[in-house]
């Protein structure tokens, strides 16, 4: 397969029904989710470019819009857990305004399969019907976190742990990874911080995904299990490197690998 011209990205179906190679970066100017959807959306039919193009630029619209107002001081995050499913599926539905794809912005009701691990597709996300307790669940206990946090690590430490446990409960299709960013802007900045928003390419992106992929690698090992603070270490340490606290801390970033 040729890859973009300009780029080692292996996103297949978008350089096989696009002729990537021939576009500088298609990657990084379309979204691959949402490019997926429109394909189905529109009953496996070749999906115009323009179309593809005009509404990941009304995604990242509608994100910049939704990011503007939590560093605005709106959409604070509830401190109740029983509002933790109605927040995030606001949020989720703000980001899907105006695609016009009907499985956007909601919250799922089965299990997703979800290529998460080397290309395989392996079960990602609890029961539909079990969602909300999830939440509730995992908005307490993160709470609970932020309560006792006294420095950047801590606070960084209970975002991690908001971040993968929802990537365990993927309540949406669709969406998670943009609305847990969010999620975890708006904490940052209820607590008089400020979240860094993480790059959408290079070595921040191949950090972002790695740090989820082994907390995944060990919950899979581990069935059922929750995550634990050595699951989450590095999403913990890589939130820490785009945590700027209200006063100035150093905060000591462990190594990227541990034996």
């Amino acid at each position: 397969m040729s890859l973009c011209e300009g780029c080692r990205s292996t996103r297949s179906y978008i350089c096989e029904q696009f002729s990537c190679s021939k576009r500088r970066r298609l990657c990084d100017i379309v979204d691959k989710d949402l490019l997926e959807d429109l394909y189905f959306e529109t009953g496996r039919s070749k999906v115009p470019m323009d179309l593809v193009i005009a509404r990941s630029r009304q995604i990242e619209a509608n994100y910049s819009e939704i990011a503007s107002q939590i560093l605005a001081g709106g959409l604070s995050p509830p401190s109740d857990p029983g509002q933790a499913y109605s927040y995030i599926g606001h949020l989720c539905a703000r980001l899907s305004h105006g695609i016009g794809i009907k499985s956007l912005g909601r919250i799922r009701t089965a299990a997703e399969i979800v290529t998460v691990d080397q290309g395989r597709n392996e079960f990602e996300g609890v029961p539909g019907q079990a969602i909300e307790t999830e939440l509730a669940r995992a908005w307490s206990e993160t709470m609970v976190r932020i309560k006792s946090a006294r420095n950047t690590r801590d606070f960084a430490a209970a975002y991690a742990y908001i971040m993968v446990e929802l990537f365990r409960i993927h309540p949406f299709r669709d969406g998670n990874g943009r609305t847990t960013r969010l999620l975890l802007m708006a904490l940052a900045h209820s607590n008089g911080m400020k979240l860094r928003r993480f790059a959408p390419s290079g070595k921040d992106r191949r950090r972002y995904r790695d740090a989820l992929l082994y907390a995944h690698r060990r919950r899979r090992d581990r069935p059922g299990s929750r995550p634990e603070d050595q699951d989450c270490f590095l999403v913990r340490d890589f939130i820490a490197r785009h945590l700027t606290p209200a006063i100035t801390e150093t905060v000591e970033i462990e190594p990227d690998i541990q034996t």
